[in-house]
């Protein structure tokens, strides 16, 4: 055998060892640890307000977990079901573009006091 060529075979990748404590996130397991991304796709009708509302207003959830919630949805105020998202949130916008986005962006990086954001499109 080759000297260049390795006899180990174990391709296995290992979780890299982190002390939880210094990440600052709390465990909500099953949902994710923030942060993350998450997507909720269905049929009109399928619940996915439903689980929103539940997902960011509940403190079981992760209601307490953010200091500045944005709300990005056409519908927002038309539809009854988001009406405690819009009650709830600290900014909501029926129409998105990129200066939006941008000033959003601006927002987060500005902001001096290292809150969490929750940005809902």
């Amino acid at each position: 055998m080759h000297k260049d060529k390795c006899e180990c075979k174990d391709l296995t990748i290992y979780p890299v060892n982190v002390n939880e404590e210094r990440l600052n996130v709390k465990d909500k397991y099953p949902l994710p640890k923030m942060p993350f991304f998450m997507v909720i796709l269905g049929r009109v009708a399928a619940g996915k307000s439903c689980i929103l509302n539940s997902l960011t207003l509940s403190p079981r959830f992760y209601r307490d977990d953010f200091g500045v919630k944005i709300l990005i949805s056409p519908t927002a105020l038309s539809d009854p079901i988001m009406q405690h998202m819009v009650e709830h949130f600290d900014f909501v916008f029926t129409e998105y573009s990129d200066e939006l986005l941008d000033e959003i962006i601006s927002m987060v990086e500005d902001d001096e006091n290292g809150e969490r954001y929750l940005l809902v499109l």
